[in-house]
């Protein structure tokens, strides 16, 4: 491990994810319906579903909600697959290439007017989690095993459970954001787009299901204004923070649930790294947390982990159909017509 202190000792357990011998690479995927105004209970979510369902459907799947600008909203479908294979074998089916070809999201509502998905097909090696507890009920963790870890509580933890990180520096290409684009450039099109070698992205997770209501309120009074302020800075003022996003999580059945994910690519880990490690925005976030742990004498029943992957260019698969121009990776890089 390059960075961990000499004697390091952990205070806290945390918990990694262990793949099978023989998995190199799993896909993880936002598969999306957009639509304005969109009112939740009135969005059948039926045919998407159907389309999950079979041999070869995802190994996992969450389903969260979040508006973006114009008051347009976006359901989403954060899918597994423990094995590429299937992936590829559910994608080629029938009815998965009827609903996308078709425009199958035109069966959930009059109201939604868009679909997308980024599918990502990520190399084991180039994956991290880190885990506060280990529940077996946490991204990846729903199908794989999991153990304590002591690569945690320093700076460069994160990229030392990167296997990769041992042989390679995980050195991005220069990224140029593209000009703003404008709705009716994308709105009306079917697109995709092309990312350059070794973006990051990461999701991060807030579990308040099993948290009293006291904490809940602390969270909801401390810990979410300063979580939210970091994510505006990332999303308005930092260049090398590609795209990101809080959404809210949700049951099949539309129940709200007490879990939050934040969804965000950046054009490399070092970028990550250098606004986890020394900007005031997320020094701000980690202080707020240990100062709540250190009013509740070190005692916590919030949920926290993430999942981190370094990805190539050939491991991002694209799709907007008919969305806003600044639909996740589509305002970032230069588009093409399908």
């Amino acid at each position: 491990m390059k960075n961990m202190p000499k004697n390091h000792k952990t205070l806290n357990d945390s918990y990694i994810t262990v793949f099978p011998e023989g998995v190199d690479r799993f896909v993880f995927g936002q598969f999306s319906l957009q639509g304005k105004n969109l009112e939740l209970e009135g969005v059948d979510l039926k045919s998407v579903q159907e389309v999950f369902k079979g041999k070869y459907g995802p190994s996992h799947i969450d389903i969260a909600w979040h508006t973006q600008s114009n008051n347009y909203t976006n359901i989403l479908f954060l899918v597994y697959w423990l094995h590429v294979e299937d992936y590829i074998q559910w994608k080629d089916s029938l009815i998965v290439k009827k609903w996308i070809e078709e425009d199958g999201y035109k069966q959930c509502s009059s109201r939604v007017t868009g679909f997308w998905y980024e599918m990502l097909k990520i190399p084991v090696e180039y994956f991290e989690s880190s885990h506060s507890g280990n529940s077996g009920k946490e991204g990846v963790s729903n199908f794989l095993k999991m153990q304590l870890s002591e690569v945690h509580e320093y700076w460069g933890a994160m990229r030392d459970r990167i296997p990769a990180s041992a042989y390679d520096q995980l050195l991005s290409q220069e990224i140029n954001k593209q000009k703003k684009i404008y709705g009716d450039e994308t709105s009306s099109k079917k697109l995709s787009i092309t990312v350059p070698d070794y973006i990051c992205f990461i999701r991060t997770v807030q579990n308040l299901s099993n948290v009293s209501e006291e904490e809940r309120q602390i969270y909801a009074e401390v810990m979410e204004p300063v979580l939210d302020t970091g994510i505006k800075f990332l999303s308005d003022k930092l260049d090398s923070c590609i795209d990101i996003k809080k959404v809210t999580e949700m049951s099949p059945n539309k129940d709200e649930l007490q879990i939050t994910s934040v969804l965000a690519y950046f054009k490399s880990l070092s970028a990550l790294e250098k606004w986890a490690a020394s900007h005031p925005t997320h020094l701000s976030i980690y202080g707020t947390y240990f100062k709540i742990l250190k009013m509740q004498e070190g005692k916590s029943d919030i949920s926290l982990w993430h999942e981190v992957s370094v990805l190539k260019s050939e491991d991002v698969e694209t799709y907007y159909c008919y969305c806003q121009p600044d639909t996740g990776l589509l305002s970032s890089f230069t588009h093409k017509k399908l």
